[in-house]
């Protein structure tokens, strides 16, 4: 990304991230609920499709309530307003968003390929041209994020949605922060956490980039490179701040040379955490073979890719027992999700 560029893409995306605007309810009737095709632990998310033009969307539904209790009133709020302002083809966008007496929702573009961690499982693991394909994209969609001073702090494969021709969209930015400062906060999934965010010290931009190689391992093994055996945190923990981890003799020497510099503690010398490494990164050999204007403009044709039938289809996704719509009748937490 050109120092031209980027300095163009930030002012917009400041502009789209300050000019938050609360939520006005849609045309909810011309939207009919399909089924639901995930769940968190404050969160649900829909299928839903537009009566008129038969588009599919994605809703993700937080309870107020939870959020309240869980004081992650400030953390969907910045959700909100990252998701509205990014403008990348690999990051998932907030097209728009509205509130009811107990719920807040997102709507999404529908993604039909589902999950990453879902397809990789069905595969159990993928080729190095695979692989390559993948995490071109995802590192395009981390360079971007960057440059916006955005962290996402938790990429894996369950937050990396992939559509039907195979090309990825970065999601679920609940852990996401927009910062210039340190970050202090212990958050995120355990086997892809950074040494730095274990040990409670300041970080920045340089846990994605972690996570990143924890990325490109497990897609290319089908388990993360500190799998935790018996489960047991110290020993992951353990493991992540020695950096101790195999490489298989499967993978190629460009693909180990790669990781190594990925996986590192140091992050002085780890790839990616500084503008001179991030080009290192897309001149590694292990991506020479790929073409990444083409990749940026999609006309690559995707190695492998989920089968989706037509519009709509979720066969990719997990089936969840239905939950009912409650109305309270009253507008709760008034006051904090005044923003939204």
């Amino acid at each position: 990304m050109s120092c031209s560029r980027q300095s163009a893409d930030q002012k917009m995306f400041l502009e789209r991230f300050n000019q938050n605007k609360p939520s006005s309810l849609p045309d909810f009737h011309m939207y009919q609920k399909q089924r639901i095709i995930g769940r968190g632990a404050f969160s649900s998310v829909y299928l839903y499709k537009h009566k008129k033009t038969g588009k599919f969307f994605a809703c993700k539904r937080l309870d107020k309530e939870h959020l309240v209790k869980q004081n992650m009133v400030d953390q969907i709020l910045t959700e909100k307003k990252i998701l509205q302002a990014a403008d990348c083809s690999f990051v998932t966008q907030l097209l728009f968003s509205w509130k009811d007496n107990d719920f807040i929702y997102f709507f999404m573009p529908f993604v039909g390929g589902g999950d990453m961690l879902t397809f990789l499982i069905s595969q159990r693991k993928f080729t190095e041209t695979v692989c390559r394909f993948y995490s071109s994209q995802l590192l395009i969609a981390i360079e971007y994020l960057h440059a916006m001073t955005v962290v996402h702090r938790d990429i894996k494969p369950e937050n990396v949605l992939i559509d039907a021709n195979g090309y990825i969209k970065l999601a679920d930015f609940g852990m996401a922060r927009c910062a210039t400062e340190p970050l202090w906060t212990f958050c995120g999934t355990m086997e892809y956490m950074s040494p730095e965010m274990i040990q409670s010290k300041g970080y920045g931009m340089s846990t994605d980039w972690w996570a990143f190689g924890v990325f490109i391992y497990e897609m290319a093994f089908g388990r993360t490179p500190f799998y935790p055996y018996r489960m047991d945190q110290t020993l992951l923990f353990g493991k992540v701040l020695r950096a101790q981890f195999d490489l298989p003799k499967s993978f190629s020497t460009d693909l180990k040379n790669l990781l190594g510099r990925l996986l590192i503690v140091d992050i002085t010398r780890r790839y990616g955490c500084s503008d001179q490494n991030l080009k290192d990164i897309k001149a590694h050999k292990w991506f020479s073979q790929i073409k990444w204007n083409e990749i940026e403009r999609q006309s690559v044709k995707a190695p492998l890719k989920p089968l989706v039938k037509e519009a709509g289809d979720t066969s990719n996704f997990s089936f969840y027992t239905e939950e009912s719509m409650r109305n309270s009748g009253v507008c709760h937490y008034e006051k904090e999700f005044s923003e939204y």
